[in-house]
C-alpha cells in the first residue's frame, strides 16, 4: 500500500489545472500502514501546506481531528509523528478523496469539481478503501460523502439521496466495499476554520464520539440524542426584514445606475461612491428629504408672482 501512496505524484490528472494547483508542492502521503478493521476518515484534498500526512506543518484539519477523538492524550504535539503513530494505533486511518491541492473548494454544482472527483474514485480511492477494508467509514465534508456514495451505487447499493452533510449526519448509512462486505458510514462537516466560525467544532466532535460507537446492525447513532445544528447567517431575520432589506439594495442599485455611478468607479470606497450620488442627485433634483423627491412647486410660484 505505501508503494501506492508513493505512485500518486506520477499522476498528471490529479495535478490537471483544470481543477488543481500544478505547481503546489507534493502533500504528504501516509508512510504509516493502517491496522486491520480500522476506522477510516475521509477528507476532501490536500492543502498547499501539505496536509494531515506530512509532519512539522501546521495542518488545520489535523490539529483539530485529533483532538476531537476519544481519550486523546492531552499534550501531545499534533504536528509530530508520534501523533500520527498514535492516530493509527488507536485504530484511525485517514486519505482524501482527491489527492492534490484544488484550485477551489469543492462543489457538485461546479462541473470541474465533479470532473476532479470522478477522476480521483477511478483511479484512487475506490482501490484505496479496498486495500484499507475499513470496520467503518466517516466521510468529512460533501466531497467525500459524495465519493462514498458514488462507489457504493457502483457497487450495487443504491441510497436515498437526503438534503446534504447537515442532514444526512444525523442518520445512519451504509458502504459497500467491491466485495460486496456493506459497511456503517457516517458523514459531518470538514473541521477547519471555517466551521469554527459557524460554530460547528462542538458539534462535529459530538458527532465523531456518537460514530465511534455506533453498531451497524443497531444503528444506534439514530437513537442517541445529538446536537443540533447552528444557526445559520440571517435565520433569525423575520421575512418581512429581509424583503425590506432586499428593496433598500434594489433602490440603491437603481439610484446608482441613474446617476451613472455602477458599475461603481474602481478605486473609490463606497462611503465616497455613496456621496457622490447624493451630491449628483441634489444638483439634479434638489435635496433628496427621506428618499422622494417632493412636488414641483416652481411654476405655481412663478404664478403667484405675475399675480402679485
Amino acid at each position: 500500500m505505501l508503494c501506492v501512496w508513493s505512485e500518486l505524484d506520477r499522476c498528471q490528472r490529479c495535478r490537471d489545472q483544470a481543477y488543481a494547483l500544478p505547481d503546489a508542492p507534493s502533500p504528504g502521503r501516509p508512510f504509516l500502514a493502517p491496522r486491520d478493521e480500522c476506522i477510516l476518515f475521509i477528507g476532501e484534498a490536500p492543502p498547499r501546506g501539505g496536509g494531515f500526512w506530512k509532519p512539522g506543518n501546521s495542518d488545520e484539519l489535523r490539529e483539530r481531528l485529533l483532538t476531537m477523538l476519544p481519550e486523546w492524550p492531552y499534550g501531545l504535539e499534533r504536528h509530530s509523528v508520534a501523533a500520527l503513530e498514535r492516530f493509527v494505533d488507536a485504530g484511525y486511518f485517514f486519505v482524501q478523496a482527491m489527492k492534490w491541492p484544488l484550485r477551489a473548494s469543492y462543489n457538485s454544482q461546479r462541473t470541474t469539481s465533479r470532473v476532479a472527483l470522478q477522476h480521483a474514485l477511478a483511479s484512487h480511492l475506490e482501490n484505496e478503501i479496498e486495500a484499507i477494508n475499513p470496520k467503518g467509514i466517516i466521510a468529512l465534508g460533501a466531497a467525500a460523502m459524495e465519493a462514498c456514495t458514488a462507489l457504493s451505487k457502483k457497487h450495487g447499493l443504491h441510497t436515498a439521496t437526503r438534503a446534504g452533510v447537515d442532514a444526512e449526519r444525523l442518520h445512519h448509512h451504509v458502504f459497500r466495499m467491491g466485495s460486496g462486505r456493506d459497511v456503517p458510514l457516517h458523514t459531518t462537516r470538514l473541521p477547519g476554520r471555517q466551521n469554527d466560525r459557524f460554530k460547528w467544532a462542538s458539534i462535529i466532535a459530538h458527532d465523531l464520539k456518537v460514530f465511534g460507537v455506533c453498531d451497524r446492525p443497531e444503528e444506534s447513532c439514530e437513537r442517541v440524542d445529538r446536537l443540533k445544528a447552528p444557526p445559520t447567517a440571517g435565520r433569525g431575520r423575520s421575512k418581512a426584514d429581509r424583503n425590506r432589506e432586499a428593496h433598500f439594495a434594489r433602490e440603491a442599485l437603481r439610484r446608482l445606475k441613474a446617476a451613472g455611478l455602477w458599475p461603481p468607479p474602481e478605486g473609490r470606497p463606497f462611503e465616497e461612491i455613496m456621496v457622490e450620488l447624493e451630491r449628483r442627485e441634489s444638483d439634479s433634483f434638489g435635496p433628496r428629504i427621506s428618499g422622494r423627491r417632493g412636488p414641483d412647486v416652481s411654476g405655481d410660484v412663478d404664478s403667484g408672482k405675475r399675480q402679485g
